[in-house]
Parts: C-alpha cells; structure tokens; sequence
C-alpha cells in the first residue's frame, strides 16, 4: 500500500490571522458628535435660563403692580 504525499508544488498556506472588520466609526466621529450633543445641551440650558429671568422679571413687576 503506497504512502500518500503531499501534492506537487505543497500545500497552500494555512491562515490563522483573524480578519475581523472594524467595528464602529472612527473617534473623530465620536468625539464630534459628542461635542454636538454637548453643544445642543448647553444652547437649551442657556434658553431655559434666560426664559427663567423673564419669567422672574415678569412675577417681579406684577407683585410691584400688585401692592
């Protein structure tokens, strides 16, 4: 009975890198969005409290009208 052997030429390399796709966006897109968000929050904070001084001005010259 004959000994098998390797095929003319050998065998292809074997791969045992992983090649794995990148998951996710970049950090840049990251950190812009971040910087968005924080920036959006920030601009409603600052509406939020310039609607809080009117309002306070407002109850201020009504108790002044009042008494």
């Amino acid at each position: 009975m004959p000994q098998d052997m390797p095929p003319e030429g050998g065998y292809e390399p074997v791969q045992y890198k992983r090649n794995l796709p990148a998951r996710g966006f970049r950090p840049s897109v990251y950190l812009v969005g971040i910087a968005g968000l924080m920036t959006y929050g920030f601009y409603k904070v600052g509406q939020g409290i310039r609607e809080q001084k009117w309002v306070n001005q407002d109850y201020v010259r009504l108790d002044q009208i009042l008494t």
